[in-house]
């Protein structure tokens, strides 16, 4: 005579179907609910900025993270970092009042780059990413921001 319930095998099968399912679905979730927005462009410039820092620091040497329409690149890396989804890289703008087809910026060996403002198309809306030299910081702007807009 059989009891009933389950034995610790049918459990232990059960818990590693879910375990798959969750691995699937789990990713698709965060692309969907804010895995595609501005604040996940703002931590992905955010760790680009600060992995470039520490590079530089830490190699005492100059790096130099160039901006493509969907990625950045850090010299001397094998892969290129892929935007979310939704975004595209614009523009680079930099304190003097100059057009500037630059598209790259430049960490000296103790991890400073210049003040810039990236512009970022994500969807169908601008918006504009200060980048300080030294403070590890990115903030945001909606639209085609100035330097003078991220003065607070």
């Amino acid at each position: 005579m059989r009891k009933k319930g389950f034995t610790l095998f049918e459990l232990l099968v059960v818990m590693a179907l879910l375990a798959v399912v969750a691995g699937l679905v789990v990713p698709q979730l965060d692309m969907n609910f804010g895995g595609t927005g501005v604040e996940a462009v703002q931590k992905f410039l955010r760790g680009s900025v600060d992995r470039c820092r520490m590079q530089a620091q830490l190699g005492r040497t100059d790096v130099v993270l160039r901006f493509h329409q969907n990625s950045l690149s850090i010299d001397g890396s094998k892969e290129p970092l892929r935007f979310p989804p939704s975004a595209r890289f614009k523009e680079l703008v930099f304190p003097s009042e100059k057009e500037s087809e630059e598209t790259r910026l430049v960490f000296n060996r103790q991890g400073i780059t210049s003040t810039t403002i990236v512009r970022v198309e994500i969807g169908s809306t601008m918006y504009s990413f200060l980048v300080s030299p030294v403070i590890q910081r990115v903030d945001y702007r909606k639209g085609t921001a100035r330097f003078d807009d991220f003065m607070d």
